[in-house]
């Protein structure tokens, strides 16, 4: 932990800030203005919060928050909006998996990596769903003009990813297969009349998958060279979902690469 603050840069001490889990206590330092990043090394805590596990928390070097975190890996709940609650990892930041490296690499919605197309942020509704008939009740699809605006937004997500040069084997296989599952479902959208939930999952899987081939390239083009350079970037901190570790050489490794 640094023992000096640079040049400029005043704190105001609150007191300590207990949080209700066994007797963890932090000190709450409220910067009036914010260290410089170059200041600032993978193990320093500018925010705190709870862990998993009683008695141990989470730091962060380079957030303005810690999030709370998806514990039951076994399992996936779908919610009425078809997001994953905790668990999705469009939006929300999970552990790290160096063969999912991506997924840490995936914008947040105002960044300006992030594909400027709306309809992959909305959240969405019952009513955006609408009956067809098929003779079957209860049946429907996705109103005609959200499915056209979803698709062009997907197909736009999907040609940027393959419009990455020379991408490893592995991740080419991961584009392949992240395109091939979008075009199943949005033949499925297209297509299909199916009960609401089903159509709004499916939706946002389009989202999910449209997103994920987003992060696929942002890896591709910014991380995966900053990772394998000798360059600092903390400096130039990526607005992306990023993922969390308790591998402390992972921890500076992704510091390093400003995510």
């Amino acid at each position: 932990m640094q023992t000096t603050l640079p040049p400029g840069v005043t704190v105001n001490r609150t007191g300590p800030r207990k949080f209700p889990r066994d007797n963890i206590v932090y000190q709450a330092n409220n910067f009036v203005s914010a260290p410089a990043a170059h200041w600032i090394e993978a193990f320093d805590g500018l925010v705190a919060g709870p862990s998993f596990h009683s008695g141990s928390i989470v730091t962060s070097p380079n957030a303005t928050f810690v999030p709370r975190f998806a514990i039951a890996h076994s399992e996936v709940t779908t919610f009425t909006d078809g997001r994953w609650g905790r668990h999705e990892y469009s939006r929300w930041p999970q552990a790290y998996d160096h063969d999912l490296a991506h997924v840490a690499c995936i914008p947040r919605v105002h960044s300006e990596l992030a594909p400027k197309d709306d309809i992959l942020w909305r959240t969405w509704q019952e009513e955006d769903w609408t009956t067809v008939n098929s003779g079957v009740v209860r049946m429907g699809l996705l109103q005609a003009g959200l499915f056209d605006e979803l698709e062009r937004a997907a197909l736009r997500a999907s040609q940027a990813a393959s419009d990455c040069q020379d991408p490893p084997p592995s991740l080419e296989y991961t584009r392949l297969f992240l395109s091939l599952c979008l075009s199943h479902c949005l033949d499925r959208l297209r297509a299909i009349p199916a009960d609401r939930s089903v159509i709004i999952a499916l939706a946002a899987h389009v989202q999910r998958l449209s997103l994920e081939l987003v992060g696929l390239r942002v890896y591709l083009d910014v991380v995966s060279p900053r990772m394998m350079s000798t360059e600092d970037y903390r400096d130039q901190l990526l607005d992306v979902v990023g993922a969390h570790t308790p591998d402390p050489s992972l921890a500076q490794l992704l510091h390093r690469a400003g995510v």
